[in-house]
């Protein structure tokens, strides 16, 4: 692992930018040449719509709760406060992690 030059990233990021049509890639490069380490994005092991926190998983029990008890997912959105594509997304996780019912299947 290197370790980083004497030079600030946002001089190097400056002496980029200064170029002519810069890229991201551009930076990236000039960062690992000037000795900065760079790491790869972090790998996602679920979908960006399951949730990841107990608050988020609350959302998905309460709106798995309201659709099984046979509300469309407008009103579902009503009740809950919340646009219908939260609760696609919601639905979504509550049947991955089994607490509703697929729909589609019937």
């Amino acid at each position: 692992m290197s370790t980083p030059t004497d030079l600030a990233a946002t001089d190097v990021i400056d002496e980029v930018l200064a170029a002519d049509q810069p890229s991201a890639l551009d930076i990236l490069q000039a960062l690992a040449n000037a000795g900065y380490a760079l790491l790869p994005p972090a790998e996602r092991k679920s979908p960006e719509w399951m949730p990841t926190t107990a608050r988020s998983m609350e959302k998905v029990r309460q709106c798995a709760q309201v659709l099984s008890s046979g509300k469309s997912n407008e009103e579902a959105a009503a009740q809950l406060r919340t646009s219908v594509r939260t609760v696609e997304r919601h639905a979504a996780a509550a049947r991955a992690f089994g607490l509703l019912e697929d729909r589609r299947r019937k």
